[in-house]
């Protein structure tokens, strides 16, 4: 909806690179910059309700970890290569 909006003239947006990425594969005519530094940082941490479910969240969050380096970031790279030095995910 952001991206629309901004490919459509109404405004600009500050968003993270993996909404970025869904809006340059529909969208047409926007752009991505760099913010000037310092850059923002983001830590994900997943939240569990009882020590039951800790071989369910451990193997989430392995899953969900291996499908951004496997499948997302490669792609956001391609449309964006200046990001490559700018993204790490932690082990």
């Amino acid at each position: 909806m952001v991206c629309a909006l901004v490919a459509h003239g109404v405004g600009r947006a500050i968003t993270t690179p993996l909404l970025a990425l869904q809006c340059l594969e529909r969208l047409g005519g926007v752009s991505v910059h760099r913010l000037p530094s310092p850059t923002p940082e983001r830590q994900m941490t997943l939240i569990t309700r009882d020590v039951e479910w800790i071989g369910i969240a451990e193997q989430l969050a392995r899953d969900a970890r291996r499908l951004l380096v496997d499948t997302d970031l490669p792609r956001l790279f391609a449309l964006l290569p200046h990001l490559g030095k700018e993204i790490e995910v932690a082990a």
